[in-house]
């Protein structure tokens, strides 16, 4: 039904290098709740958040062997917790092959 929030998570293909994307829902969508799968190890996929006029202001990276269960860090390796995507908030995604995907978990209602 056109207008209608979609019920079903929405995974996107990164590519080796930069993908284009954002938060698909019209709600908040927390980036601990982005879950990359596929060929998806070490600090191999990334998030940034862009500005108005295109210019990073975050990088987040994934890591799954510094912390007991894989988690998004800084670029100090610290674990980050509270970080969310505003509806349709523009995002740029780094992987290193086509295998690998995040997964944006459909809203809760």
């Amino acid at each position: 039904t056109a207008g209608a929030v979609g019920m079903e998570d929405i995974t996107v293909q990164l590519r080796s290098g930069a993908t284009a994307t954002g938060n698909p829902f019209p709600v908040t969508v927390a980036l601990q709740d982005i879950l990359p799968s596929g060929d998806s190890t070490s600090d191999n996929v990334q998030i940034q958040t862009l500005d108005a006029s295109g210019k990073t202001v975050d990088s987040y990276y994934w890591n799954d062997y510094m912390y007991d269960a894989p988690c998004w860090v800084d670029g100090n390796f610290d674990a980050v917790e509270g970080v969310e995507f505003g509806p349709g908030q523009g995002l740029w995604v780094y992987g290193s092959s086509t295998s690998q995907y995040i997964t944006f978990p459909a809203p809760e209602l």
